[in-house]
């Protein structure tokens, strides 16, 4: 999944001709002790209309891409009882969110 993740990322800001390429990962927990893990581009964004869709099969605005990663990516962290969700940063860029419940 991260590594899916990365690739889009690095993807994205590369065909967004973004100035400076910077992926930012980080992570926290939440109120419900889940850990956070965020990662953030500098690429154009996601369009606010496709920020669910793009983890629909077959969603894609690559040349060439199938539209499974983030599809198959958002099934294993839900199969671990997990989230993933997308969102753009205030100051641009994508984010993709991953909550996951702490192990034992």
């Amino acid at each position: 999944v991260f590594i899916n993740l990365i690739v889009n990322a690095e993807q994205a800001m590369k065909d967004g001709k973004a100035r400076v390429c910077t992926l930012f990962i980080k992570t926290a927990t939440d109120a419900e002790g889940r850990v956070i893990v965020y990662l953030q581009d500098t690429g154009p964004g996601i369009d606010e209309g496709m920020l669910e869709r793009v983890f629909a099969p077959f969603q894609t605005t690559k040349t060439g891409g199938m539209g499974m990663g983030l599809t198959i990516s958002r099934s294993i962290i839900e199969a671990s009882d997990g989230t993933l969700w997308a969102e753009n940063a205030p100051e641009g860029g994508a984010c993709l969110c991953i909550a996951l419940p702490v192990g034992d």
